[in-house]
C-alpha cells in the first residue's frame, strides 16, 4: 500500500513537467511557408536549424490544425516573412526535423 502510495505521489509530481516541456526556437528569418490542405497543417521553413534544446536541427515549423489559433498564426507569419522581421517559435519538438509550434513572435 506504501509503495502504491508513493507511486502515485511521484506521477503527480512530475506531471507539472509535462507541460514544461515546451520551448522556444532562436530568432531567425522566414523562407517559405507552405500548407498543406489534406491534413490543414501550416509548414514553415526558417533560414537555418530552428536552435530548440530538445531538437537543436529541426527545420520545419508546424502549425497543427489543432491549433486553436492557426490562422492567426499563420498570419503573423506571412506579415513578419514580407516584413523581412526575425521570428521566434514557442512549442515542443515533436522529432528531430520537426518542431510544433502554438506561439510566435515577431523580433524587432
Amino acid at each position: 500500500m506504501k509503495a502504491i502510495r508513493n507511486f502515485v505521489f511521484v506521477i503527480i509530481t512530475l506531471m507539472p513537467c509535462v507541460s514544461l516541456a515546451a520551448e522556444w526556437t532562436v530568432q531567425q528569418n522566414i523562407v517559405q511557408v507552405q500548407y498543406d490542405g489534406d491534413l490543414d497543417n501550416t509548414w514553415i521553413i526558417p533560414t537555418a536549424a530552428l536552435g530548440s534544446p530538445s531538437c537543436p536541427n529541426a527545420y520545419g515549423v508546424v502549425i497543427q490544425s489543432s491549433v486553436p489559433g492557426r490562422k492567426q498564426l499563420l498570419s503573423i507569419a506571412l506579415a513578419a516573412q514580407m516584413a523581412g522581421k526575425k521570428v521566434s517559435f514557442w512549442g515542443t519538438c515533436a522529432n528531430t526535423a520537426t518542431f510544433f509550434a502554438t506561439m510566435i513572435i515577431v523580433n524587432y
